[in-house]
Formats: structure tokens, sequence, C-alpha cells
């Protein structure tokens, strides 16, 4: 019984257990491949793995589709009333600004109304293409129909025929009273001839004798001429007429030269 006690060891309750951690350091990073084992095998030693592969990853896309409120900014697509406002507006002003800039420097369509250029246009139902290219007076020649600017009275436009250009004579009967035959006074008109300055017109009506123009207001700048009548639509009846505005005039002949 005794050599048992001395070959037994002694154990107490309150023994404390000796346990060995690991040493302190970082830890060796564990690499997961999703390869199998066996590509895995026949890769060499020393050989990098491949970066992992997300499937689940894409690029993401930087288009703004505005034609769809879900994809507009934040702001508009919060109000959709105000998304369908702003790109009205924004068809408005483009469609001004391109109409601006067609009727400014290309052509213009426009009423005719008065009686001064009878017969070739009526006083009401034709409308006048007036091509934007000749303003400034270029390439006007004489007998051409041209717009322009109303010298005694700013913001509107005339339309009249030229007749003279710069260093051109013209021929202007001036109205003067004289002593009829048996004492009364009536209204004659006395032939005068001028030359057109430089830089400047001498414009008409082809109806004279209901036609204000150079004969009232003088030699008319180039520098108010706004365009040439190319063409004209007519309303006279229920079929609109479209015509050219061919040049008026005749050379002239002796029998013209004759004074009354």
């Amino acid at each position: 019984m005794l050599r048992r006690l001395l070959a037994r060891p002694q154990s107490t309750p309150n023994a404390l257990r000796r346990t060995t951690l690991p040493a302190a350091g970082p830890r060796p990073l564990r690499h997961q491949s999703n390869q199998s084992p066996s590509s895995r095998s026949n890769q060499p030693h020393g050989t990098p793995p491949p970066p992992p592969h997300h499937a689940h990853e894409t690029r993401p896309q930087k288009t703004l589709r505005y034609l769809n409120p879900s994809a507009a900014p934040p702001l508009l697509a919060r109000f959709p009333t105000l998304h369908l406002l702003t790109r009205i507006c924004t068809l408005f002003l483009a469609f001004f600004i391109t109409a601006h800039i067609f009727m400014e420097y290309f052509y213009i369509l426009t009423a005719a109304y008065g009686i001064s250029m009878l017969p070739t246009i009526a006083s009401s139902g034709d409308w006048l293409l007036i091509s934007k290219y000749y303003r400034r007076g270029r390439e006007v020649r004489v007998g051409d129909v041209v717009s322009y600017k109303l010298p005694l009275k700013p913001g509107e436009n005339g339309v009249k025929r030229v007749v003279g250009l710069s260093g051109d004579f013209v021929e202007v009967r001036e109205a003067v009273i004289e002593e009829g035959e048996d004492g009364r006074k009536v209204m004659g008109s006395r032939p005068r001839c001028l030359q057109v300055p430089q830089g400047h017109c001498w414009v008409v009506g082809d109806n004279l004798a209901w036609s204000r123009d150079s004969r009232i207001f003088g030699p008319l700048p180039l520098a108010l001429v706004t365009g040439k009548l190319i063409a004209k639509w007519s309303w006279s009846s229920w079929v609109p007429e479209w015509g050219r505005v061919e040049h008026g005039l005749k050379p002239a002949e002796e029998i013209d030269w004759e004074v009354d």
C-alpha cells in the first residue's frame, strides 16, 4: 500500500495548469483560391497566385438619360412637372434663337400693305420674301425692289424700287405754283436733274402719284437697306400664287428725254 502511494504523482486541486501560447506577431496571410486542386497543382512553385476575380464587379455607367425622369438630376427627378417645364422652355429658347438668326442673316417673310407699289405689289394679301444677303446695299442694282428703314419714321420699313445708285443722275419734277392764262394760280411741275451722292441710292414707288419716296426724303443711305425682294406670295385667289419679282425698268429712249 505504501508503494502505490509513492508511485502515484501528487496532485492538488489548486494546482495551476501550464498552457503553451503561440509567440506574438503577425499572422501569415492565407489566400483562398477558387481554382481546383488539379489546376493548383499545375502551377510551378514560386509563382504568385492570380488576383481574385469578383463576378459581380461592374463599371458604373456614366450616362444621363433625360428622357427618363428617374434618370434626371435629383431635383428634376423629384418634381416631374418641373422637369417637363424645363424641357419645354429649352425647346422654345432653341427655336427662338434659330428663328432670330435665320431672319436676321438669311430670309424674312413679311406682309405687304399700301398702294405705293401698285401694280407690282398688291395693297393687301401679298406676302413678300426678302433676302437679307443684300442688306446695306450689297450687290443692289438699278431696278431692284429693296426694303429699307424709313428715314422719317424710325421703327417702320418700306419697299421701293431703286432707280439710281451713287454717281447716277436722276430727274426730279418739283411742284411749283404757276399763274394761269386767266390769272388764277395753278399747280405745276418743273424738272430738275441731280446726282446721287456717294453711299446713297434713289428709290421711288411704281405708283408715282401715291408714293412717298426719295422725292420727299431725298437720297436713301445704303446703310438703311435691309434686303432685296426676290419673290412674292399672293392670296388674291383660292390657290396661292408664288412668283419672282423681276427687274421692272426698261432702257431709256430718245422720246423719254423730251420735256413737255
